[in-house]
């Protein structure tokens, strides 16, 4: 069994939770991606934002762990993992163990807003409560699915008025419709489904 991560902010007693960032509690799942851990610590980090062209706007949450005391610590953790008095052990305990403090602060969801904002992604929670991070549509994806989409309802209508045996059509043409309905919230999803093989059926 792996090991799991979590950046932790000492001094103030925050964390950051890779899970609900769409990353994995591995270290290595943690190791780059647009808008997940990385890019989080990035805008937390960040001591001289908001001075010229190309920062982050302006929140309380950038640039709010400069020059506190940071690490990235997993539940093996040890007692001297971290140099000086500080025993790391004690820390995943407090606040990340079954018993944690209630001092210890998640601020994950904080920070999804402004991940979103800046890194052009959108987070999205399936139904078994596992979070993804995809790339957020700009405006002539979006205009091309609502194009699309229109054009499948209308399909769907037809094939709903015709008595003909194209249940083999209205099934595609619906799980077609739902993956439109998906990319005009925002996001992308993988196609994954039926796939017309048949080309003279459509």
């Amino acid at each position: 069994m792996g090991q799991y991560h979590y950046p932790i902010n000492i001094t103030k007693k925050q964390f950051l939770n890779p899970h609900k960032l769409g990353d994995g509690l591995k270290l290595r799942e943690q190791n780059g991606g647009n808008g997940g851990v990385c890019s989080a610590l990035h805008m937390l980090l960040a001591g001289s934002n908001g001075r010229g062209g190309g920062d982050f706007d302006k929140h309380p949450l950038i640039g709010s762990w400069c020059g506190d005391r940071i690490a990235i610590l997993g539940d093996y953790a040890e007692p001297g993992d971290i140099p000086g008095r500080i025993n790391a052990q004690r820390v995943m305990k407090d606040a990340m163990g079954e018993d944690k403090l209630h001092v210890w602060k998640d601020i994950s969801e904080e920070m999804i807003p402004l991940l979103e904002q800046n890194c052009e992604v959108r987070f999205d929670t399936d139904e078994n409560g596992w979070r993804s991070r995809v790339k957020a549509m700009d405006d002539e994806e979006w205009s091309h699915s609502q194009m699309l989409l229109k054009l499948l309802q209308d399909l769907v209508k037809v094939a709903a008025k015709n008595p003909v045996d194209i249940d083999h059509i209205r099934n595609r043409l619906h799980w077609f419709v739902g993956v439109l309905k998906r990319e005009i919230k925002g996001y992308r999803k993988p196609l994954e489904g039926p796939v017309i093989t048949d080309r003279s059926m459509v």
